[in-house]
């Protein structure tokens, strides 16, 4: 079976982010030269000798990557509370938790210390820290942003990665940073339409579907009002359509072609009848 390749990540889509201080994870995000500790005594001394494919995209991104900082032991834990290196602690109330695996470095994005950090999320590691701190944090869709090299999913596919920031523009700015497949990966998301920063703002779901019948509505009770006064507007196919069908209907002929049988406007074969009223 041949496998298809992935997409081209479109070149329009990426973000420069030159000089912004950035936390990456200590958990199975490495980059090249840096001690990854994976919250255990295990990883004592092991120093990553590759960059994931994510970190390569942070730096392509212009990003400044600081020591990862505390993270529970392998993940497994909800809470920030290892023994190599101490728990945790909300920035805003000493005495309550952080949240999560990400809760260090959630806590030191709401200190004000970096404006974003990396974390993953598999049961709720970006999500918990966020609404503990007061921060936005975003768990993509599977394969939106890449695993690789060494693996090409976590948990199945449950756990994705993305980040933790102050604001959504923030989160969509990174995420047109990372986001696309690499070579290697199981599976990947669809490319968007537009950059995700470009949706910031943008009207959707109700908004946008009222904004859309509101043009609708008001195209129509103008094309109506103008084939009322007789002053059909050149081109437009409503009024024409409108009518024709009211001719249709003054008519006691049946011959009469519908609204959509041609292209052409609707006509009347009864009106063509000596002796017949149009």
């Amino acid at each position: 079976m041949t496998r298809r390749a992935p997409p081209s990540a479109p070149a329009c889509h990426r973000v420069r982010s030159a000089g912004v201080p950035y936390l990456l994870k200590d958990l199975y995000a490495w980059q090249k030269g840096a001690r990854i500790g994976n919250g255990s005594r295990l990883y004592d001394g092991f120093v990553a000798d590759h960059d994931f494919t994510l970190v390569e995209r942070y730096k392509a991104a212009g990003l400044v990557i600081l020591d990862a900082p505390n993270t529970p032991e392998f993940g497994l834990n909800a809470a920030t509370e290892p023994v190599v290196n101490g728990p945790t602690r909300n920035p805003w109330n000493l005495e309550r938790s952080s949240g999560g695996l990400e809760r260090r470095r959630c806590a030191a994005v709401a200190a004000g210390m970096v404006p974003a950090a990396h974390g993953t999320d598999g049961g709720g590691s970006i999500r918990i820290p966020a609404a503990n701190c007061g921060l936005f944090g975003l768990k993509p869709n599977r394969g939106r942003n890449p695993a690789g090299p060494d693996v090409g999913e976590g948990w199945s596919g449950l756990a994705c990665g993305h980040a933790l920031t102050r604001s959504v523009r923030d989160s969509a700015a990174l995420l047109d940073a990372t986001s696309g497949p690499a070579p290697g990966d199981p599976y990947w998301a669809p490319p968007p339409a537009r950059p995700f920063l470009q949706e910031v703002g943008a009207k959707t779901g109700q908004a946008a579907h009222r904004a859309h019948e509101e043009a609708h509505h008001g195209h129509a009770r103008a094309c109506l009002n103008a084939s009322r006064a007789s002053r059909l507007p050149p081109g437009c196919a409503k009024s024409s359509a409108i009518a024709s069908k009211r001719r249709c209907r003054s008519s006691t002929s049946s011959g009469c072609a519908g609204p959509w049988a041609s292209s052409s406007p609707p006509t009347c074969a009864a009106a063509s009848t000596p002796g017949s009223t149009p």
